[in-house]
């Protein structure tokens, strides 16, 4: 019989836990969330012993749509396939994606959550201001599920 998912919420608001995971590539904490650098942005999390997939819940906004057009952002889990989250406006969104990896059968183990913002726009090329910082998504929280491996 297989084991119930696994569930944690990392929250990156400026009310968020802290310290309980990772980051780099992010800019400092809002009330709102944080803003990751539009390049790469990288959680590290420990995975659940036995695991070998993640579903990745991530409730966030992207700025520039109306220059821009659809934003899409890409995840991945230590350099494995790539998914694709797509924001349509810059509201509040929730997108979703299942990830991969190679589990650890007696261990828990870090993993790396990578996001990069793909073609992003900076407040200067929509015309607001100078700032030429191209900026990717504003996380509020990420949630994770993780399935048992099989076999």
């Amino acid at each position: 019989m297989p084991l119930p998912p696994l569930r944690r919420t990392l929250d990156l608001s400026s009310a968020g836990e802290g310290g309980a995971f990772d980051l780099y590539g992010w800019y400092g904490a809002e009330p709102d969330g944080r803003w990751s650098r539009a390049a790469c942005a990288e959680v590290i999390v420990a995975a659940p012993a036995g695991t070998s997939e993640v579903r990745v819940d991530v409730l966030g906004r992207v700025f520039g749509t109306a220059v821009g057009g659809t934003a899409r952002v890409r995840l991945s889990l230590d350099d494995g396939l790539a998914e694709e989250l797509t924001f349509e406006n810059d509201d509040f969104a929730t997108g979703s994606a299942v990830l991969r990896y190679e589990p650890s059968p007696d261990q828990p183990r870090n993993i790396r959550l990578t996001l990069v913002r793909l073609d992003p726009v900076s407040p200067a090329d929509a015309g607001l201001g100078e700032d030429e910082r191209k900026i990717g998504v504003l996380v509020r929280r990420i949630d994770l599920a993780w399935n048992a491996a099989a076999g």
